[in-house]
C-alpha cells in the first residue's frame, strides 16, 4: 500500500475511535450531553471522503469503542464469553448502520445528502425497537446521550427517541459536511450539500430545541433507555 494512503488510513481509523470515545462520554454514566451532537463528526468527514472499499473498515473503531464504553456490563450478566462476543457483535451492528447511511449519503443529490443518515440510523433504530424479537434487546440509543440535557429531552414528547436520535445525527452530519466544504477536503467537497444547506439545519434544529415547552413524566416515560437509567440510579 502507498504509505501516504496508509497514513491516511491510520488517521481515519484514530478518528473513529476518538468519535466512538466522545460518544461514550455523552452517555448515561459520563453525562456530557453536549459532546452528543460533535461526537461522530470527525468519524463523519472520514467516511464522506473515504473509498467506498474502506467504509466498513473505518466505521469498526468507533462501533467497538462505543459498544466496550456502553455495553461494558454484558458479561456481568452473561457468561463472560458470550457477554464479550455481544459486545463486539453489537459493535458491528453499529459500524453496519453507519456504512448504510454513508452509502445511501453517497447516492442521494444535493441537500438530500444531509437526511440520508439522520433517516437511516432512527429507522433502524425504531424497527429494532418494535421487532418481534429484538425489541427488549438493550442497545444504547443515540438519544441516550442527552440524557442530561433538558431542551433535547423536550423532543421526546413530539417525536419519541428515534426524533431525537435523528436530530442528534443530523447536527453531526451537517458540521461534518460543513468541514469538508470549508476546508475543501477531498474531492468529494464539490459534491457535497451547499454551506447553506448545512447551516439551514443547523438552524432548524436549534428552533426546535429552543422551543420551550415543559417536559413531564409522560415525555421521559416514552423512552424506554432514559427510564432504564433512572431505574439504576
Amino acid at each position: 500500500m502507498n504509505p501516504e494512503l496508509r497514513g491516511n488510513l491510520r488517521l481515519g481509523l484514530a478518528l473513529s475511535a476518538l468519535s466512538g470515545i466522545l460518544l461514550t462520554l455523552a452517555m448515561p454514566g459520563f453525562d456530557v450531553p453536549l459532546l452528543g451532537w460533535i461526537a461522530l463528526t470527525p468519524l463523519l468527514v472520514v467516511l464522506f471522503i473515504a473509498p467506498p472499499s474502506q467504509i466498513f473498515l473505518l466505521t469498526l473503531p468507533f462501533g467497538i469503542t462505543f459498544s466496550i464504553g456502553v455495553h461494558n456490563w454484558y458479561p456481568q450478566i452473561f457468561p463472560p464469553a458470550l457477554g464479550y462476543f455481544l459486545i463486539l457483535a453489537v459493535g458491528f451492528f453499529y459500524a453496519a448502520i453507519l456504512q448504510l447511511g454513508v452509502r445511501l449519503t453517497a447516492r442521494l443529490p444535493g441537500a438530500l445528502k444531509i437526511l440520508a443518515l439522520p433517516i437511516a440510523w432512527s429507522a433502524i433504530e425504531f424497527l429494532k425497537y418494535i421487532a418481534p424479537v429484538v425489541e427488549d434487546w438493550w442497545f444504547v440509543l443515540l438519544a441516550s446521550s442527552q440524557w442530561r440535557f433538558p431542551p433535547a429531552l423536550q423532543v421526546l414528547g413530539l417525536t419519541g427517541f428515534p426524533g431525537l436520535s435523528f436530530l442528534v445525527m443530523l447536527v453531526n452530519v451537517s458540521i461534518a459536511f460543513l468541514i469538508i466544504k470549508v476546508l475543501r477536503i477531498g474531492r468529494v467537497a464539490d459534491h457535497a450539500p451547499s454551506l447553506r444547506a448545512c447551516l439551514v439545519s443547523l438552524f432548524c434544529v436549534a428552533v426546535i430545541l429552543g422551543v420551550k415547552r415543559q417536559t413531564g413524566p409522560d415525555d421521559l416515560a416514552q423512552f424506554d433507555d432514559v427510564r432504564l437509567v433512572r431505574i439504576q440510579e
